[in-house]
């Protein structure tokens, strides 16, 4: 089954995280004391990209390149690359409280989902692999219409085939799937307590490798475009 319509809704969701964090840009005069931050902070060697979703990634990726990529987030999934772009964020809400929920997802998903590490694989690299078989979800509740809003909120008149497909999502992707759907109420499916960031060592990565097409070849931090840049590595899968 394919997951397109549950793709384009996440792809939704970070257009909307997208344009809340530019406009942090614009509205938060101290941001520039998080950038700051995060420049002097993050080694070079490091692919903020590759930690905040901005990379296209093939569809139908080959076992080689699975690897290829679950090995580059295994060279940057370490505290010297992750700690600064937790900071980062951390220092955003610190500046604009009124857009914590959006920064604390993007906290989730740096730690759950591009770090989280089920066993040896990456979540990201899991929801790849699976993603032909992973159920659309169709029938649940949508929460990619409202960044300030991402709690899944089932109710008496949620469909029982959405709880079947939410508790086949959870078993298919394990620790994994609570940092895809990190916020749930009333929902009655049990989830695994997500993988968590599980660093395989404390070194600096010397180089990154990922499947082409790959991350944009510029190393500067542009932390709002690369944002932004999310949804459009989600629509590469689509089109």
């Amino acid at each position: 089954m394919s997951t397109a319509p549950a793709l384009i809704k996440c792809t939704l969701f970070f257009f909307l995280v997208a344009s809340v964090f530019s406009k942090l840009a614009l509205e938060i005069k101290q941001v520039d004391i998080c950038v700051t931050q995060l420049n002097n902070n993050l080694p070079r060697t490091c692919s903020f990209h590759l930690l905040t979703g901005n990379i296209i990634i093939p569809d139908h990726l080959s076992s080689e390149g699975l690897a290829e990529l679950n090995a580059a987030y295994a060279k940057n999934c370490i505290p010297a690359c992750v700690e600064p772009i937790l900071q980062y964020y951390r220092c955003l809400s610190s500046e604009a409280p009124s857009h914590a929920t959006t920064i604390n997802f993007a906290i989730n998903l740096l730690q759950n989902v591009y770090c989280g590490r089920d066993g040896e694989e990456y979540c990201f690299v899991k929801f790849f692999r699976l993603n032909d078989t992973l159920p659309e979800l169709e029938t649940c509740p949508d929460i990619y219409t409202d960044v300030n809003d991402v709690t899944l909120v089932c109710n008496a008149t949620t469909p029982e085939s959405c709880y079947d497909d939410l508790s086949t999502f959870s078993s298919m992707l394990g620790c994994c799937a609570t940092g895809f759907l990190p916020y749930r109420q009333d929902c009655n499916v049990t989830f695994d307590p997500p993988c968590g960031y599980m660093s395989p060592n404390t070194s600096t990565p010397t180089s990154t490798t990922i499947p082409t097409p790959t991350v944009s070849p510029a190393n500067g931090l542009y932390p709002f475009a690369a944002l932004s840049m999310i949804a459009f590595a989600i629509l590469g899968l689509l089109f």
